[in-house]
């Protein structure tokens, strides 16, 4: 599995968890969010409370 696939796993539990029907993001430069790793991880991160501060030992 693949580390973009293994994030979506995560952020497909935090939002299971959390009652998160639907998520709606955008980019700054429209680029698509849902490819970018990094992106991935840090919606996870605030579903679960965390801020992206959190992150940086990633």
């Amino acid at each position: 599995m693949s580390d973009l696939e293994e994030a979506w796993t995560e952020l497909t539990k935090a939002a299971s968890d959390a009652g998160v029907k639907t998520i709606s993001a955008c980019t700054r430069d429209g680029s698509s969010w849902q490819d970018d790793l990094e992106a991935v991880r840090t919606v996870t991160a605030a579903i679960r409370g965390r801020g992206s501060n959190d992150l940086a030992g990633r």
